[in-house]
């Protein structure tokens, strides 16, 4: 079995750290909208099928490549001229246990004893300078995403209706002026504050389960902790992906009520906030889909497959597609259970255990594969915290795993069926949240927009054109 493959798999399946998940429903979603604009969008459909592409398009570039650079471009400049090296954890700063900074500190030797040295005697630097890079790392895009990009979308679908509307006095107003936003749309703080909480307020983020423990962050709460941010971007690009998102979708539906209310202008409006409405539907439900209900769903298909095929899939591709995972199953071997460890006992076990850069233990060599444990020059990385109750998760299911394949009556097939069902339910997962965030979404964003205007144009693309209309026929008379 190709390991290439297996890693894919491991990936797709991971949507707490992972990107590669969310670059799929994010490229889909873009592509599905896209058309779902030009074949719903009754007479606006040009003009709305092409912001929903370059809309899409550009905040997929900075978004999905922008923050992992610039936090790599950080590293190389601000990081290296402070003398610091990026890569220790920001938990043992936290940490009062075993693996707090000055404990962890003591093993470590040579060039890694001076880094840790640095860190000692200037935590508060330390921690400064990646909450910095946090910071940075998100604002520049969040920038260039809600300030910039909107004005040029807008001044694109402006310019061509002032042709059509023979209006060349009518300039390209983007709606989103300083002087405009602060005279009519004062509450709009508020509104991107509320909209941000409402996105990010998510159960999955709460760590009540099990399944949402990798979700690096806690909510709206950690977000407004600059070092609980720190460390859960520090991690993994993802977090600021969220808070970046949520920065993102605030910021349309703010600058969607602008533009349709400058449009509107003097004008009675039968249907007051509707081009801000239909994007809260819809950036509501891709966000959702983006980055939590893929853990949903992964939940309830493991629950389903537990119930309905009495087979459990609730571990790693990896570990169930391993050859020393499959020989423990052929060969019945007990596997060790490590749920009585401690912190400090668990870390001495894990230190024990690796020879030569190999671990012996069973699930130990897998939590290094699914990297719950990094190693460095044959030994334990000290640079990279060890979360011991995601081990101990691990350890627990691989043991039940184990005893179930054992009562049934062919292990190696029970093995090879929960491997069937482990893809089928990762490619399941993947394609229920592509179907929703490019299709069904958006078929309920139209659906509201004809229920609640009673037409299919986008409302604030119809509010500037009707004022474009306005002014040439107010030219023609007079």
């Amino acid at each position: 079995m190709s390991l290439t493959v297996t890693n894919i798999f491991s990936s797709l399946g991971n949507n707490s750290t992972s990107l590669l998940p969310v670059a799929i429903k994010d490229g889909v979603e873009n592509a599905g909208r896209t058309a779902m604009a030009y074949k719903n969008g009754g007479e606006t459909r040009t003009l709305e099928a092409r912001e929903r592409f370059i809309e899409g398009s550009a905040t997929s570039a900075v978004w999905l490549g922008g923050i992992p650079l610039l936090r790599k471009v950080f590293d190389k400049t601000v990081f290296k001229m402070a003398g610091y090296d990026p890569k220790i954890d920001l938990k043992y700063l936290t940490n009062k246990g075993a693996q707090s900074l000055e404990k962890v500190a003591e093993k470590a030797k040579g060039a890694d004893k001076e880094a840790f040295k640095k860190v000692l005697d200037n935590p508060k630097t330390y921690k400064a300078l990646h909450i910095s890079k946090t910071v940075v790392s998100t604002a520049i895009p969040l920038i260039v995403l809600t300030k910039f990009l909107p004005k040029w979308i807008y001044s694109i679908t402006n310019n061509v209706i002032n042709k059509k509307a023979k209006n060349p006095e009518f300039d390209s107003d983007t709606f989103i002026r300083k002087e405009y936003f602060d005279k009519n749309f004062k509450g709009s703080n508020d509104l991107i504050r509320k909209k941000t909480q409402e996105d990010l307020n998510f159960r999955a983020f709460t760590r009540k389960d099990a399944q949402n423990s990798e979700v690096s962050f806690k909510g709206i709460k950690d977000i407004l902790n600059p070092l609980a941010a720190a460390q859960a971007a520090q991690h993994s690009p993802l977090s600021n992906m969220v808070i970046l998102d949520a920065g993102i979708s605030g910021s349309r539906i703010v600058n969607e009520e602008l533009r349709e209310r400058k449009a509107n202008e003097g004008k009675k409006n039968d249907h007051p906030h509707a081009a801000a409405l239909e994007t809260a539907i819809r950036e509501g439900g891709i966000m959702y889909f983006m980055y939590v209900g893929g853990n949903h769903l992964a939940k309830l298909i493991e629950k389903a497959s537990e119930k309905l095929l009495k087979t459990p899939i609730n571990l790693d591709p990896k570990v169930l597609e391993g050859n020393s995972f499959a020989e423990t199953i052929k060969s019945k071997t007990p596997i060790k259970s490590l749920a009585d460890m401690g912190e400090e006992e668990m870390l001495n076990f894990i230190d024990n255990n690796l020879k030569d850069g190999k671990f012996s233990d069973i699930t130990l060599k897998y939590a290094e594969k699914t990297k719950l444990i990094s190693t460095k020059n044959g030994e334990r990385n000290l640079f990279k915290f060890v979360d011991v109750d995601k081990i101990k998760e691990l350890n627990k299911n691989m043991i039940q795993f184990a005893e179930t394949a054992e009562k049934s009556a062919d292990p190696e097939k029970f093995l090879n069926k929960a491997k069937m069902v482990k893809r089928a339910g990762i490619i399941g997962n993947i394609a229920t949240s592509v179907l929703f965030v490019s299709v069904i979404i958006p078929k309920i964003m139209y659906a509201f927009r004809q229920k609640y205007t009673g037409s299919k144009e986008q409302p604030g693309i119809k509010a500037v054109e009707g004022k474009a209309n306005r002014l040439a026929e107010q030219k023609k008379l007079g």
